[in-house]
């Protein structure tokens, strides 16, 4: 579970510049005030705020370059030939590759008929190329503090037709009109776009080109010597490569938070924060029909469209007391409501048999076998929750938790669970 400023949210919400501050909380005790959600721990986000003082503007601006650290060293054609004659002998089966066959490829005198591919080489030609500008303001008075920022990264993948375009912009602004009256608004956007090529005989991505270019045998011809392209029976994945992006992810992100804290006495303050995250997607995914050589093909070319939104509503309500008496006894004591709401929707449509490989719209594909479906789907839950920590002197500690959870995934008259921890 990721908690940004409060809210429940994704790393891909907040950029590095403007974190102040990660909490991990791993044991149960820890975990447990936030609920089922937090089975596996908890990361806690804290983005920058403004500070007291004149107007401070911060501009940077990184360029880099990335490269694969570590590579898997495969063997060439000769000694991967040797082995597999040795392996299919073993099998009692008849070798694969004559003794000529296998001097051929030691000796390199016949490059298209015994060559050695070397498929790494040929996947890993992206630039790696990344560059990222940050610009930030900030400042405040006894009143009012802020702070905003921009950020924008644009990233060049280690292959090609692989990267990132990303922009984020972010707003914080405190108000404390009475010592006693603290108001927070949090306002973050960001919108990513990915690229990636696609494969032609199954589609989804990029995977199954970096998957066959790791299991595809070094003998097979990148390129015939008629410039068609060699191919296994799943095909050839530099030639997926070399037809260029396919692939469109786009990902725009709202947050919105609005808080107000108002202490009623000395160690004692109650809390409201309100939020609102909407997460719009638009993915395009084409697979274009290739003709490898003479006699293999794959295809036609086919175009999926995948539409969804999705929005988290949340309110929380939190009252914390802090005390020590005698010095020595210190107790913090917190209790709180929170109730939210998540919409989502969800629509695709295919077609397939389109004129041109260079038309990635619906409407220039065939009528014939075009699909769509789509759903929508409506969660609600609201939970309760405590915590008391005591310590006596600093020196022995106690932890105590309680939380109650109600969600309309299940039976109105099975809704609810109830949670404790001591420690």
């Amino acid at each position: 579970m990721v908690l940004i400023d409060g809210v429940e949210g994704s790393l891909n919400d907040v950029q590095s510049n403007d974190i102040a501050s990660i909490s991990v909380l791993k044991d149960a005790a820890s975990a447990a005030i936030y609920g089922s959600k937090a089975a596996n721990g908890v990361i806690l986000i804290t983005t920058k705020t403004g500070k007291y003082g004149e107007p401070t503007v911060n501009f940077s601006s990184d360029i880099g370059w990335q490269s694969p650290t570590k590579l898997p060293d495969y063997l060439g054609s000769y000694d991967y030939a040797t082995l597999y004659n040795e392996a299919l002998e073993n099998s009692g089966k008849a070798a694969k590759f004559s003794e000529e066959d296998l001097e051929l490829f030691r000796n390199g005198s016949d490059p298209f008929g015994h060559l050695d591919t070397d498929w790494q080489d040929l996947l890993y030609q992206g630039s790696g190329f990344v560059i990222t500008n940050n610009f930030g303001i900030s400042g405040g008075s006894d009143f009012t503090r802020y702070r905003a920022s921009i950020n924008h990264q644009k990233q060049e993948g280690i292959i090609k037709h692989t990267g990132k375009n990303e922009y984020n912009g972010r707003l914080n602004l405190t108000l404390t009109p009475k010592k006693w009256l603290t108001t927070n608004m949090n306002l973050s956007y960001t919108q990513m776009d990915r690229e990636q090529p696609n494969n032609a005989y199954v589609g989804g991505g990029i995977d199954q080109i970096i998957r066959q270019a790791n299991r595809i045998a070094p003998w097979i011809p990148y390129k015939n010597e008629d410039g068609t392209y060699g191919t296994i029976s799943d095909g050839n994945p530099i030639a997926w490569l070399e037809m260029g992006p396919q692939i469109d992810y786009l990902r725009k992100t709202f947050v919105g938070i609005g808080s107000v804290q108002v202490d009623l006495m000395k160690g004692l303050n109650v809390k409201a924060l309100v939020s609102h995250r909407n997460v719009e997607s638009d993915n395009s995914e084409m697979n274009k029909e290739i003709q490898y050589n003479p006699s293999k093909y794959h295809g036609p070319t086919k175009l999926l469209e995948d539409l969804s939104s999705s929005t988290r509503n949340t309110l929380d309500l939190t009252a914390n007391y802090l005390s020590t008496l005698n010095e020595v006894h210190n107790v913090a004591v917190l209790a709180g409501y929170h109730a939210e709401s998540f919409d989502y929707k969800r629509t695709t449509a295919y077609r397939e048999n389109f004129p041109s490989t260079e038309l990635p719209n619906l409407d220039a594909g065939s009528t014939n076998g075009m699909k769509n479906s789509g759903y929508t789907r409506e969660l609600n839950m609201v939970s309760w929750f405590g915590r008391i920590n005591y310590d006596f002197d600093g020196r022995y500690l106690l932890e105590a938790n309680v939380r109650a959870d109600a969600s309309s995934r299940f039976a109105e008259d099975n809704r609810f669970i109830f949670r404790n921890s001591t420690k």
